[in-house]
């Protein structure tokens, strides 16, 4: 009856030991592929960002709408007049953040909502 150890390879080490333990470096790698892999699945199911138009206020769909006016008429560089002229309660702030979002094209009632 010999070994308690099934594994005929086991002669350098002992009975329930590893073979090489788990390096740091390989739980990292893990770690980042299992979050890539959760991340992207979330994203195709649409739990994250994408393309969907999440929802927005009303007064954001307002301030979106009118600013929208704005910038296609006087450009990005519409002056904050004129801006203030159709966006009730307009102050330079929003002005600034929804004419950076415009800039950049990331002008939707959700990003104006954000910068509310």
């Amino acid at each position: 009856m010999g070994s308690s150890c099934p594994d005929p390879d086991s002669a350098n080490r002992r009975c329930g030991e590893p073979a090489e333990p788990v390096s740091t470096i390989q739980v990292a790698i893990l770690v980042i592929v299992a979050a890539l892999l959760i991340y992207y699945i979330a994203r195709f199911l649409g739990c994250l960002g994408g393309s969907q138009e999440r929802f927005a206020s009303k007064r954001a769909q307002e301030i979106h709408d009118r600013a929208r006016e704005v910038f296609a008429e006087g450009g990005d560089d519409a002056p904050y007049s004129d801006y203030k002229k159709k966006v009730p309660g307009a102050d330079p702030v929003q002005y600034s953040d929804v004419r950076r979002l415009f800039k950049e094209g990331e002008m939707s009632p959700h990003t104006v909502e954000s910068v509310m």
